[in-house]
């Protein structure tokens, strides 16, 4: 069982860098471009140069938590930040106003939601790991 969970908490963890490496990458365009009317349709809240920030920094603060729980030395961040991300996810694709193109756009919103649960649950296992 003990390799069942490291697997599984290395998933979440390349999961949540990967995650977090893409948000980086939006925000970074986005500053390079100095686009104003930059929008994501699930984060309705925020929209041009906020959401280019909140992008950028979230996904810098979402990279240290991997990095400090994959390397063992903070691990109680990691599930903050994996909350974080299921709360936005949950709100933005299923409570928000998001309109979806069809039947597969919805479930891979779910399957996101799915994914993002997981990295959720082994980021918990992760902290409470004993060294």
């Amino acid at each position: 069982m003990g390799i069942v969970r490291k697997v599984v908490e290395w998933a979440g963890n390349l999961f949540s860098g990967g995650l977090c490496l893409m948000l980086i990458g939006l925000g970074l365009v986005g500053k390079i471009t100095g686009t104003g009317s930059f929008q994501i349709e699930m984060l309705p809240w925020w929209s041009g140069q906020q959401l280019v920030d909140i992008l950028l920094y979230a996904g810098i603060f979402g990279l240290i938590a991997t990095t400090l729980a994959a390397s063992g030395k903070f691990r109680l961040l990691l599930p903050v930040w994996t909350f974080a991300v299921l709360v936005a996810m949950v709100w933005g694709y299923l409570i928000s106003n998001f309109k979806y193109d069809g039947y597969d756009q919805f479930r891979e919103s779910i399957n996101l939601i799915l994914a993002q649960v997981t990295t959720f649950g082994a980021s918990v296992s992760q902290a409470l790991r004993k060294a």
